[in-house]
């Protein structure tokens, strides 16, 4: 039988195998191609909704905002290559590789503290994961570095030259660590930077414009809180046309702005605030058209405030505070109606508040206090509904608080502070539902309070802060267990005409969030109600200068907020420590700007019940509160003796006991805390301790008064035994010691004897 010649796999029949193989040689390909390896891009890429922040910094963007679309950044998008079994493959040259990878190990090399290990993998071993494992780094579907970001990680050390060599590089964020020297100049190799954000370090030197405006993409730039030194660099012809946020605050540069900002024509955010620059406001600045926010507070600028910025028509937020600025407010602010926020407080403003600024009716922040502005508060402010901040303390703003103010029912701060205001507080107040903060106090204000204030809580639910203090108000007090609610944190009544009595009906346990209660300088009598004594967040009270009697509660020894001690424990609102008791600071600074407005105590504990008709014993309880820094008890009738506990009181720094009836002794010790102490005019008796904290108080803490007393420091001296003053604790140790060796003989053999009689 003859064999014909025919193939065993037909060219149809090959063709149907190599399909069915094909999806393994591709896999067999992929994992073996000479030049390619896989990568995953890392899910550690910038945030891609508004500013890039760092943790906790001032210069957070709000999501409440009404101008977040000036801040935002554009969201990044990586492409990546699918592939059927799921695997982004991605093709990198080895080259390439090479020298990125190195570029990244020179940064490292760089830093010399790394207290996270943040950078640990980022070595030769691991180099082929240096897209997918290396923190803070982000590449392309090509392997191409195009972003960093290694935030808040206390990385010490310098910014290497090497990044230069990252020629793809487009996002840049090394904010809130604490690397120094210069800015490398390399960077403007960087051509596809789109943001750079170096803020909150040490960088120092000064700015060179190459890397500011002329990398052709870049969009935003912010250098805040750093060390530079020098003057803003000018900005070159045909340049800076990419840059729209441009931040530099908080970083010691000196010099005039430069007036060559404007050729930045895309700017819509030029934050230069809190540096040292002089010199007017350049003219200039009327070409930047897109300006949507313009923050120059806190230098030292001088001049007016330039017409030629009425064509900034995009504005909402202009902030010139803390400055040397002059002159009138201009009228023509009022055409500018895309406002939101106006910062021009802290200068040397003249003349009134322009009625034009009525035009605004998108206002939401109207700062003008600490300037010299003159007349009445103009009635057609309160046509500018959306306000909800109004600053206008520290002028000299004359007449009545106008009654058009009550129709601004979102209003949450008023403050009117330290001004000549006369006439009553107007009734329509009581319309302002969102009162968070009523700062009244330093006028001339008259009559009783409106029949509103007697019912906080139906008024104003969220009031957290409530002042009217040194006014010439007269009634009583509106302090009744329906007046007061719980979101109550200061108030201050002191230094006006309020007579009757404190009322007893408050329940103490419901002000649970008050820390400060000042009723001083007025006409109040009758006793001290105990609830003030169940006010568990309390710090400050001051009862002072009035005609009040009776006991103090015993209960006053449960005041917890007097036990905390500042070494212990960190003020959550801030605070500053301080030797005198101020009772309140406000921020007034709106989200955008950093900080939401937030009022800041300071850091004291502070009682003061003096110049009333006290009378009994100081109630033991008080020497519990070791938190109290001062206490101040003078000009009363209290009686009985000064406890010896007064020494565990480790933060007390005064102590007044003056001008009453004590009896007794001096205790041995007192706190070395203690700065000023004084028991004069009362009828304390024996020896002036010496030694410790004793050495460093002079006469006047004992004299006139207490004829009884005797010691070297009233020139009195001590003649009977019973009377030598008593030493510190060193010298009482020895005699106790030589006691005891007159007593050792008789003991030892008293004991012999026992041991032999009875055994």
């Amino acid at each position: 039988m003859t064999t014909s010649n025919v193939p065993l796999i037909t060219p149809l029949s090959a063709l149907f195998l190599l399909l069915l193989l094909l999806p393994f040689f591709s896999k067999v390909l992929a994992l073996s191609a000479p030049r390619t390896f896989l990568v995953r891009h890392s899910d550690n890429h910038f945030e891609s909704n508004g500013i890039w922040t760092s943790t906790g910094n001032r210069e957070t963007s709000s999501k409440r905002s009404t101008t977040d679309h000036s801040y935002q950044l554009w969201t990044e998008t990586y492409h990546t290559i699918a592939n059927p079994l799921g695997t982004n493959l991605v093709a990198i040259n080895t080259t390439t590789t090479t020298i990125q990878v190195n570029a990244l190990l020179a940064i490292k090399k760089s830093i010399q503290i790394d207290p996270f290990g943040a950078l640990a993998n980022w070595t030769n071993e691991e180099n082929s994961t240096y897209c997918s494992a290396w923190k803070g780094v982000d590449c392309d579907e090509m392997g191409n570095v195009i972003s960093i970001k290694l935030t808040d990680l206390r990385l010490n050390g310098i910014i290497n030259s090497k990044i230069g060599n990252l020629m793809h590089l487009s996002y840049l964020n090394l904010s809130g660590n604490s690397l120094s020297g210069n800015i490398p100049s390399e960077l403007m190799k960087c051509r596809n930077l789109v943001a750079v954000d170096l803020s909150f370090n040490y960088l120092d030197g000064e700015l060179s414009a190459g890397y500011i405006y002329t990398l052709p993409k870049l969009e935003f730039m912010r250098l805040s809180y750093n060390s530079f030194s020098g003057l803003l660099p000018e900005v070159p012809e045909n340049s800076c046309y990419s840059l729209t946020n441009l931040r530099i605050t908080y970083s010691n540069l000196i010099g005039a702005i430069p007036s060559s900002l404007n050729r930045c024509k895309n700017l819509t955010a030029l934050l230069l605030d809190f540096n040292q620059l002089n010199g007017s406001i350049p003219t200039s600045f009327g070409d930047l058209h897109q300006l949507v926010v313009l923050a120059l507070q806190g230098n030292q600028l001088t001049g007016n405030i330039p017409n030629e910025l009425a064509s900034l028509k995009n504005l909402q937020i202009l902030a010139l505070d803390y400055n040397n600025l002059e002159g009138p407010i201009p009228t023509w602010l009022g055409g500018i109606t895309s406002l939101v926020q106006l910062y021009l407080q802290s200068n040397q403003f003249t003349g009134n508040i322009p009625s034009q600024l009525a035009f605004l009716k998108n206002l939401q922040i109207l700062v003008l206090e600490n300037n010299y502005l003159q007349d009445s508060i103009p009635t057609s402010l309160g046509g500018i509904t959306s306000l909800v901040q109004l600053w206008l303390a520290n002028n000299r703003l004359a007449g009545e608080i106008p009654i058009e103010l009550g129709s601004l029912k979102k209003l949450e701060v008023l403050d009117l502070q330290t001004n000549y205001l006369s006439g009553q507080i107007p009734p329509s107040l009581e319309n302002c539902s969102s009162l968070e903060y009523l700062l009244l106090n330093n006028n001339s204000l008259t009559g009783t309070l409106p029949f509103g204030f007697e019912d906080f809580t139906t008024l104003w639910p969220n009031l957290y802060a409530l002042s009217i203090s040194n006014n010439k108000l007269e009634g009583k007090l509106p302090l009744s267990s329906t007046s007061l609610n719980s979101s109550v944190v200061f108030m201050d009544f002191s230094k006006n005409n309020f007579t009757g009595g404190l009322s007893i009906q408050v329940s103490g346990s419901h002000l649970s969030s008050l820390r400060v209660l000042s009723i001083s300088y007025n006409q109040l009598e009758g006793p001290i109600p105990s609830w003030l004594g169940d006010l568990k967040s309390l710090q400050v009270l001051d009862l002072s200068h009035n005609q009040l009697t009776g006991p103090i509660p015993q209960n006053f020894g449960n005041l917890d907020g007097f036990k905390v001690q500042s070494k212990n424990v960190s003020d959550p609102l801030g605070g500053t420590l301080n030797n005198s008791y101020a009772p309140l600071f406000i921020t007034p600074r709106g989200e955008d700007m950093g900080e939401e407005y937030s009022y800041i105590l300071l850091e004291t504990t502070y009682m003061d019940l003096s110049s009333n008709v006290l009378e009994g014993e100081i109630p033991i309880g008080i020497t519990d509160l070791i938190g109290m820094k001062y206490l101040i008890l003078s000009d009363n009738k209290l009686e009985g003796g000064i406890s010896p506990s007064f020494q565990f009181m480790e933060e007390l720094e005064a102590l007044d006991l003056s001008q009453n009836n004590l009896t007794g002794v001096l205790p041995t010790k007192l706190p070395f805390t203690l700065g000023t102490f004084n028991v004069s005019y009362n009828n304390l008796n024996g020896a002036i301790p010496t030694g410790n904290q004793f050495n460093t108080f002079d006469s006047s803490s004992y004299l006139p008064g207490n004829p009884g007393l005797c010691g070297d420091v009233i020139n009195k001296p001590c003649v009977a035994d019973n009377m030598q003053p008593t030493t510190n604790t060193t010298n009482n140790a020895f005699q106790i010691f030589d006691y005891g060796a007159l007593w050792f003989p008789l003991i030892f053999y008293s004991s012999i004897w026992f041991s032999t009689v009875f055994y």
